[in-house]
């Protein structure tokens, strides 16, 4: 299982980040993971 930051190291984290591509890419790391969506809804959204 992946480790999940907490939201308050994720907002450390982000902060310590300088291009906004790379805290896109954390950002929706961050909410796949705490999301209670199922996985197949993101599937779906990134292949079109």
């Amino acid at each position: 299982m992946t480790y999940v930051p907490s939201a308050e190291e994720f907002l450390t984290q982000i902060a310590e980040i300088g291009s906004d591509i790379e805290r896109g890419k954390l950002l929706g790391e961050f909410l796949r993971a705490t999301s209670p969506i199922p996985e197949g809804v993101f599937a779906d959204a990134d292949a079109s």
